[in-house]
């Protein structure tokens, strides 16, 4: 703080105490900002940098034309297949267009928006950054307090309690008032997002797996601060989205569409499945016929969906299954060659394009499917079956 005091042209005389140059610094950001608003200085820009480099704001309609409207929604559609928004996006092109279309409003860029803004049950929410680098666009102060401006204080290091989100903002308009939120873990305490245990926040999920107010405590209460300070102070900024998403449910939750069962459960991400396949095909024959038959007990059982139709919510069980094989295939022989004899299998022609290649030996299923292209052939028995992939597969 007296380095920046410095920088700013300030002396702190000998002995001042922390708390006396916090004050002195607060009080000389706050003139300074009172002297741009005055005589329109340049400098007061770059000490409103945004935490998140947002474009200038333009005139621009209130509600998006028809051209617009068409372009926007023309691009929710890929946008939800990406698997590079959040999952809580995913395939849900509405939710897409909801978030482009508040975007939109605030004057963001499209990926700023998709980074930044959550659905959180139809209601939108912003990441702290967002509501920071908002209000700094529009010239008014915010900045972090505590020791070094690290956002988090700490009044008694003994008592966890005391640990405290703060933060601090001037409005440009008001240049003489400057605002101070905290949030801390006590307030966490009271409104039953942690319990206090050994003098540590503890925060579980129903399955004992800790939640981010015990894994990230300190990101969390800095997180309150900011979203209490600018619903409190800069509504007029932040158009109603004052909320950060862990106050309006769970960081990234799945959001659910009008008429839709609330127990949706979406389908496994394309990369998950393909890594579940590939374990599956790497299991030599005997242990991939034992899965199947294992597989299938569960689908009869409705504990478990084929591979292709598997949830996200059944990745851990078809994971674990598979791990379990995986153990048992560790100490196993390696598969012997299809042909008992190499000459033999040198004088046997390999199929002919279009042929079906039905019970190829070493397979504990029959391959049904001539069109399969031969160059996804992946077994001992691929120069027998051009269906080798599907026939691996198959029962699962």
């Amino acid at each position: 703080m007296e380095a920046r005091l410095h920088e700013l042209g300030v002396e702190v005389e000998e002995g001042t105490t922390d708390t006396d140059v916090h004050r002195l610094l607060i009080r000389t950001l706050s003139d300074r900002l009172n002297d741009s608003i005055e005589s329109a200085a340049p400098e007061v820009v770059e000490d409103a940098t945004p935490v998140v480099a947002l474009p200038p704001k333009t005139p621009r309609p209130l509600i998006p034309n028809a051209a617009i409207w068409a372009h926007l929604a023309n691009m929710a559609g890929p946008l939800s297949r990406s698997n590079l928004v959040k999952p809580a996006l995913r395939g849900k092109e509405n939710d897409v267009l909801m978030v482009l279309l508040t975007g939109w409003d605030l004057q963001i860029t499209m990926t700023q928006a998709l980074a930044k803004i959550h659905i959180i049950e139809g209601q939108p929410s912003a990441s702290p950054e967002l509501i920071l680098g908002l209000i700094r666009r529009e010239g008014h102060l915010a900045w972090p307090g505590g020791p070094d401006n690290c956002g988090i204080e700490q009044e008694d290091a003994s008592d966890i309690r005391t640990l405290t989100g703060i933060v601090h903002a001037v409005r440009k308009d008001d240049p003489e008032r400057i605002i101070t939120m905290r949030f801390s873990v006590a307030d966490a305490e009271r409104a039953g997002l942690v319990v206090i245990k050994n003098g540590q926040p503890v925060a579980l999920s129903t399955q004992n797996k800790p939640l981010p107010w015990q894994t990230y405590t300190e990101d969390l209460l800095w997180a309150r601060a900011v979203s209490r300070m600018g619903r409190r102070n800069f509504s007029d900024v932040l158009l109603g989205l004052t909320y950060v998403p862990e106050e309006l449910g769970f960081i990234d939750v799945p959001s659910v569409e009008v008429g839709q069962d609330p127990n949706y459960d979406p389908e496994m991400m394309p990369s998950k499945l393909a890594g579940l396949k590939e374990r599956v095909m790497a299991l030599n024959l005997t242990r991939r016929s034992e899965l199947a038959l294992a597989w299938k007990d569960l689908i009869d059982t409705r504990k478990l969906h084929a591979l292709d139709l598997l949830r996200e919510s059944e990745y851990e069980d078809a994971d674990a299954l598979i791990k379990a094989y995986e153990r048992l295939a560790a100490d196993d022989p390696p598969d012997p060659p299809c042909e008992a004899d190499a000459a033999e299998t040198e004088d046997k022609p390999v199929p002919a394009e279009g042929d079906t290649a039905s019970g190829a030996e070493g397979l504990p299923f029959a391959c049904e499917d001539p069109e399969q292209p031969s160059g996804q052939a992946v077994c001992p028995s691929a120069h027998q079956c051009r269906a080798a992939e599907v026939c691996l597969l198959a029962p699962f």
